[in-house]
């Protein structure tokens, strides 16, 4: 018995579409099986607490997910208007608890840090911040690593930050807005900020010489926080790839500018940002 060769290859592409199909149920499923372990494993709920109402729509497991992944706002409106000012969400592998309005917030704000502890909630930021910063370590070098964050905001250094937010914000709306026409306020805005942020921030390199590689960065830095990153932050997809890839320049890039300020310390020491 012999085959024809068009005979031969509608059976290799059909043989290769069943596989394709296979793979992707295989993949679906290896997933699901995934998710349903991790929800498993990390649930640590006191059976007696009282908890607040839980919003469900769509599909079991993976519906609040979808739906928080098309519109995170859509999602958390319906919630609110069916259940009240406080109520959980279940998304895939966490359960997300939300608290609206006055009343809620004031429960939440006025609770220590011992009691509403940041890191685990902001691992997601880890890819962006990286290893051992800000909510990747425990409350004690957390405090101080943001004690030594916040000395650059301090009013003494916000009253010598005044004069430079000026001349960028002169500087810009000369050179883009003109005399008179239309802007569209919410990207001109982002600019300024970037501009002016880079220059006290950051220091007159950045400013001057890098400006554009290092809000490109920055850029790319933000496309890379997606809703998918809040819960799977290492997921492979091609924002994240593109994320760390920025992070490693941004790294690269302010080695740099350090090691040139610690050759340079008589000429550094002018600098009041926060690489100084």
């Amino acid at each position: 018995m012999s085959l024809s060769t068009e005979a031969l290859g509608n059976i290799a592409h059909s043989f290769g579409q069943t596989l394709l199909f296979q793979g992707f149920v295989g993949a679906a499923l290896l997933c699901l099986f995934g998710i349903l372990i991790l929800r498993a494993t990390s649930s640590k709920r006191d059976p007696n607490a009282r908890l607040p109402p839980v919003y469900k729509t769509g599909l079991p497991i993976i519906g609040n997910f979808i739906a928080f992944a098309k519109s995170p706002l859509g999602i958390l409106y319906d919630a609110q208007k069916k259940l009240g000012n406080v109520f959980t969400i279940p998304l895939a592998v966490e359960d997300c608890t939300f608290l609206i309005g006055p009343e809620a917030h004031a429960t939440f704000f006025g609770a220590s840090d011992e009691e509403l502890d940041q890191g685990p909630v902001y691992q997601f930021m880890t890819p962006i911040f990286g290893k051992g910063i800000i909510y990747d370590t425990n409350l004690y070098k957390r405090r101080q690593q943001m004690r030594a964050l916040g000395g650059i905001l301090k009013p003494a250094m916000l009253r010598k930050y005044s004069n430079i937010i000026a001349k960028e914000t002169h500087a810009y709306l000369r050179k883009t807005w003109g005399k008179e026409g239309q802007i569209d306020l919410l990207p001109s805005m982002a600019e300024l900020i970037i501009l002016t942020a880079s220059a006290t921030l950051l220091g007159p390199e950045v400013r001057g010489e890098l400006f554009c590689e290092v809000s490109h960065l920055y850029e790319m830095l933000d496309k890379g926080l997606t809703p998918l990153s809040i819960f799977l932050p290492y997921a492979p997809i091609p924002a994240h790839a593109k994320r760390d890839k920025a992070r490693k320049e941004m790294v690269k890039l302010f080695s740099g500018v350090i090691k040139n300020r610690r050759d340079n310390p008589e000429e550094a020491s002018k600098n009041i940002d926060i690489l100084q």
